[in-house]
């Protein structure tokens, strides 16, 4: 699964928190799956719901999309303070449809205080089609930020407005640039653009980027501009190629060219 899924169910922190801890469990597949089904009986009462729900939430922290890969695992071994930050860096890493809505909200809080979903929909659907599946993921991600806060509207209205930002602290800065990044596909950023992106409107960000993640890097070109960038995976060096070959005599004889 790629993260230009569409998020179809709406998922609140307490269930991204049960994911992270059966992530954390190091299960095998088909067992932290069905782990995952087993927690939202008592929440999610249709079989089907259920099921595209814990399909969302594998997503983020089972299984995510190839690039998210690595800051997922950091996040599952590292995450503490206020999950908050953790969680919704998963969702925008693994679904970008999600970064790109949290994108148009917070372009539109910088306009006005007030964010209208119909207007939101007609949005997304002029960059991702004109079809029910992107009305579903619009509505189901609007929920899912009000579960966490970060915008408030009452059940059944198309009006929202910004909540209290969460705190993000310097040395989780980096690993949340690098969410956005990958939920953008890009390798890197201007550190300015970073700490004024639309995608982050729901977050207090700090002035720099901490040290100590391993996946990022920074470095300050000649007019001072500082880039943000995703470090290169190196790759593995490829084991040289057994060859087998035959003697004078037409007899078998194994000769590993290595």
């Amino acid at each position: 699964m790629s993260n230009r899924s569409l998020p179809d169910r709406a998922v609140t922190p307490e269930w991204m928190s049960t994911a992270l801890r059966i992530a954390r469990m190091d299960k095998p597949w088909i067992e932290a799956r069905r782990l995952l089904e087993i927690a939202l009986r008592d929440e999610v009462e249709s079989e089907t719901g259920r099921s595209k729900t814990a399909t969302l939430l594998a997503h983020c922290w089972l299984r995510p999309s190839k690039g998210a890969e690595p800051l997922v695992d950091w996040a599952t071994e590292h995450a503490d303070g206020d999950v908050r930050v953790w969680q919704l860096g998963v969702l925008i890493a693994n679904y970008s449809f999600f970064g790109e809505l949290c994108g148009e909200i917070g372009r539109r809080i910088g306009l006005s205080h007030e964010i209208d979903t119909s207007q939101l929909r007609t949005a997304m659907k002029g960059k991702w089609g004109d079809r029910n599946a992107v009305d579903v993921a619009t509505q189901s991600s609007i929920r899912t930020l009000r579960s966490f806060g970060v915008i408030h509207g009452e059940e059944g209205d198309s009006a929202s407005k910004p909540g209290d930002q969460i705190r993000v602290e310097p040395a989780v800065f980096p690993w949340l640039v690098h969410a956005l990044l990958v939920g953008r596909n890009a390798m890197e950023v201007d550190l300015r653009e970073a700490l004024t992106a639309p995608e982050l409107f729901m977050f207090d960000l700090p002035t720099g980027v901490g040290n100590g993640y391993p996946h990022l890097e920074h470095f300050t070109e000649g007019s001072g501009r500082v880039v943000v960038g995703i470090v290169k995976q190196r790759a593995l060096p490829q084991t040289p190629t057994k060859q087998l070959a035959l003697d004078v005599d037409n007899s078998k004889q194994l000769d590993l060219d290595c």
